[in-house]
């Protein structure tokens, strides 16, 4: 997704009371940490793509 040719992951998860989206980019060694990209609302996503 962010174009260095490793895979990434998009998850959804709670925090507190938000609702977040989440961008986790792939490394050669396994996943970086997550970047919120938006809150509220996301938890009804089943798949992005």
């Amino acid at each position: 997704m962010n174009g260095d040719g490793t895979a990434d992951l998009w998850t959804t998860r709670t925090s507190g009371t938000a609702e977040n989206l989440e961008f986790l980019p792939g490394t050669a060694t396994g996943l970086a940490a997550p970047v919120t990209i938006g809150t509220g609302g996301r938890q009804w996503m089943k798949a992005l793509g």
